[in-house]
Order: structure tokens, then sequence, then C-alpha cells
């Protein structure tokens, strides 16, 4: 039918419409949760099409919004600190230097996605598991802001910057 107005639609979906314009491909997860919907194909199904993010999000106006950065051009680099994260971090920041991208994601689990541009090359391999802690999410999938942590908090963009605004910076080449 007619769509019921931007205005009218809840925040998580102008959200994934907005991430969608930016030609990062969304699906749904259950609100609250790092969980597609049951019954789902997962990140498989992630699209940059608006009518088929209208249906979800009409269907499930809070559900958080996961991105497949693969479609996206994306890689994200998941640090999560209660399984060593942090120390990887810190030894990887040792070995290679300053790792940080212009978009960031805090977790309101207290760890954070840096968000890289990473080309679609039929002859990459992205690191997955660089390290002890830290997850590389290429063809899998992420949690993006202001989805709802399973904590109640939400993720946030690092410092106001969003996508849009800042383009991902370059993938660090020892990742490849």
């Amino acid at each position: 039918g007619s769509g019921a107005g931007y205005y009218r639609m809840s925040p998580m979906h102008q959200w994934a419409r907005y991430y969608a314009g930016l030609g990062w491909h969304v699906f749904p997860l259950v609100a609250g949760t790092k969980s597609p919907f049951k019954g789902s194909k997962g990140s498989t199904e992630a699209t940059t099409d608006l009518a088929q993010i209208d249906a979800w999000w009409s269907a499930n106006p809070d559900a958080n919004i996961g991105p497949r950065p693969s479609a996206g051009g994306l890689y994200v680099f998941d640090v999560d600190p209660r399984n060593g994260g942090s120390e990887s971090y810190a030894a990887l920041h040792a070995k290679h230097g300053e790792i940080d991208s212009s978009l960031r994601v805090d977790s309101p689990g207290g760890g954070f996605h840096l968000y890289f541009a990473a080309p679609k090359r039929d002859d990459a391999n992205y690191a997955s598991q660089p390290a002890v802690g830290i997850d590389g999410k290429y063809n899998g999938y992420a949690v993006l802001p202001p989805s709802r942590h399973p904590n109640g908090g939400l993720y946030a963009w690092a410092d106001g910057v969003m996508p849009g605004q800042e383009k991902a910076s370059p993938l660090p080449q020892w990742l490849v």
C-alpha cells in the first residue's frame, strides 16, 4: 500500500532506511538482541531494498539493525573486552601501530567496532579472528546504532560521527 509516511516510522525503521541509502545492506535482528528472527536466513537476506526494509520494520518497529559488511564493501573490527579483546588490541597496536577508523561504534558491552572500507575482491581473504577477543566481521554481521544491547544499553557512533558524514577508513593491509 502507500507508505504511512516517513514521520510515522519508528526511529529504528528510519535508521535502517538511512543505512540502506548509504549502500549498507541491512536486515532485522530481534529487538534487544543480536539474533536474527527465527525462520529468516540472517545476514544473507541483508538488502538495500527499501520496500523490503519497510516490510520488515513495519512488522517489527523496534527490531535491531544488523549490517552484512561484505555486501556494502565494509569490514568490522569487533573488540570484545570480556574475551581478552582489550589485551589483544593493545598487542596488535604495539605491533602494527594505530588501529582506528573514522567510523567507530561503542558497544554497551564495553567493546567497540571499527568500520573499515574493504572493497570486494575475489582474491581477498579478510581476517575473521585477528586475535583472541577480536572478531573480523566481513561475511557475517554486526549490530548497528542505535540498536539496543541485551544489557539494555544502546550501541552508539563514537564522537557523534556517523556514516554519511565520514567515510570508513581504509582497511589496514595486515588484516587482508
